[in-house]
Formats: structure tokens, C-alpha cells, sequence
């Protein structure tokens, strides 16, 4: 059985940011899902919704009516990556048409509703665990 001595050197080490980003890296592929899911709702990060597809796109080239997707043969959506680092967290993409650059950095990320259900579903049980693992401290 530890001691509370042993608890509080287990404290003391316990590195929470380190924590936090190794938590972040290891659930990046479910906010990067998330992000495709919003976009496949015309959705960005900070609530807006894309502009609508033109007459001609919906006409022409068959495009949905309704908000942009940014899915045509899904390589863009496909090509995000997360980049954890030890000072920010990156988006990173194959944007072969500058889509960030035409449509807004606000297309990477999540909004608020996918936000809460990432830190409550997906980012708190793995970092919990972590901390558990390390402190022996149970986090309900």
C-alpha cells in the first residue's frame, strides 16, 4: 500500500501537460474524424457554415445543394493529420487547391458540440487512465 509520502513524490513528478498532449496524440484520429464529419456537414470549427454550392456545381457537376463539403474524391479530407507538439497542437493537410486558404482556417477543428463530446468521451477517459496509472489515484 502506498503512503502518502509515496502519493505526494507521485505528484510531484506527475508531468499534467506532458500527459495531456501524449493523451491528445493518442485519440488524434477520432478529432480528426470528427473534423471530416463536421465538414460533411458544411460545418466549421467556429460555427459558421460553409457557402452553398453554385448553380453550376449542383448543375453541372452534380454537387448537393446546400453548404460546400470540401469532398470531392475524399483525398483532402483523408490527408489530415494532427501534430502534437510539445507547444501547440497543428492541422496538417495534402491542400493541393488551397482550400484553408479560400475557405478559412476554421475548417480544421472542432465546434463546439464535437468539442465537448472529444473532451468528455474520447480526451478525459484516456487521460484519466494515464494519471491513474501514475498516481494510483482513481479519477471519477
Amino acid at each position: 500500500m502506498a503512503t502518502v509520502a509515496d502519493m505526494l513524490e507521485n505528484l510531484k513528478a506527475l508531468d499534467i501537460k506532458k500527459e495531456a498532449l501524449v493523451s491528445i496524440a493518442a485519440t488524434s484520429e477520432k478529432i480528426l474524424d470528427l473534423n471530416r464529419e463536421q465538414l460533411l456537414h458544411g460545418k466549421r470549427s467556429d460555427g459558421t457554415t460553409m457557402p452553398n454550392y453554385s448553380k453550376a456545381s449542383v448543375e453541372v457537376y452534380g454537387k448537393p445543394a446546400g453548404p460546400i463539403l470540401l469532398y470531392d474524391t475524399g483525398r483532402f479530407q483523408q490527408s489530415f493529420k494532427l501534430d502534437v507538439g510539445s507547444s501547440k497542437i497543428e492541422f496538417l493537410s495534402d491542400d493541393l487547391h488551397d482550400l484553408k486558404k479560400r475557405y478559412g482556417d476554421n475548417i480544421f477543428g472542432l465546434g463546439a458540440t464535437n468539442q465537448e463530446y472529444y473532451n468528455q468521451e474520447v480526451f478525459l477517459p484516456e487521460f484519466s487512465q494515464k494519471i491513474e496509472s501514475q498516481t494510483g489515484l482513481k479519477i471519477k
